[in-house]
């Protein structure tokens, strides 16, 4: 019996240290090779599940580009203007004494913007003016507008331009006279909220009058100062 006691006891003091070697020893990681990348070849998409990788160089990052003038668009306007004659233009003389005081205009619009930043509509406005002989000249322009704005931050200026027609009357029913209107417009606005601005326009109107005796013919030209508001939808 003592015999075997020793045999297990020899066979244990081989094998122990044996274990205890495989026990501490770590298995190294398996390292992948390191590839160089190549600058030519375009970048990998980035991943979908980790929103922080690099983003390819044709891959949109998502940021949106505020238009403050976009296709699409549309506004109405109304305002009130103070309408200065100038002079009046003959085939005599350049510049003629108009013989017409400031008056006053009421101002309507609208506006469509078919590209970003350029608008067509049209403009309708209705105009008084008292005369040196104490009459009334009225006046009521209507045009197709086309204008395009620049927009800086909140403010916008659009530059622009129209033609049109306007009906002519002088001395109430004594003199009634339809013909063709063209202007040139600049203003500033300041677009407070997304839905109305407010500012004015400076525009400079000429209002030609053609008859058949020639000599008669002549051209106003008048200047307004517009105060406007407009409604953006």
């Amino acid at each position: 019996m003592k015999k075997i006691i020793l045999f297990i006891c020899m066979i244990m003091m081989f094998t122990l240290p044996c274990v205890s070697q495989e026990i501490g020893e770590e298995t190294p990681e398996k390292v992948e090779p390191v590839i160089p990348s190549d600058p030519n070849k375009p970048s990998a998409p980035s991943d979908p599940v980790n929103p922080s990788a690099p983003k390819g160089p044709s891959e949109p990052d998502g940021t949106v580009l505020f238009q403050p003038v976009r296709k699409g668009d549309k506004f109405m306007k109304i305002g009130a203007s103070l309408g200065v004659p100038l002079f009046n233009t003959s085939r005599k003389k350049f510049a003629i004494n108009p013989k017409i005081y400031p008056g006053g205009t009421i101002d309507l619009g609208f506006g469509y913007y078919v590209l970003n930043g350029f608008s067509l509509g049209g403009s309708l406005s209705f105009q008084f003016y008292p005369t040196v002989s104490k009459n009334i000249y009225f006046a009521v322009p209507i045009s197709f507008d086309m204008a395009y704005t620049f927009a800086l931050k909140k403010w916008r200026i659009p530059l622009g331009a129209g033609i049109g027609g306007a009906f002519q009357s002088y001395n109430g029913a004594g003199s009634k006279y339809f013909g063709l209107m063209a202007k040139a417009n600049a203003g500033v606005y300041y677009q407070y909220n997304p839905n109305f601005s407010i500012g004015g326009n400076l525009d400079w109107m000429i209002l030609p009058q053609w008859y058949k005796d020639t000599t008669k013919n002549r051209i106003g030209n008048f200047f307004h100062v517009a105060f406007s508001v407009r409604y953006h939808f």
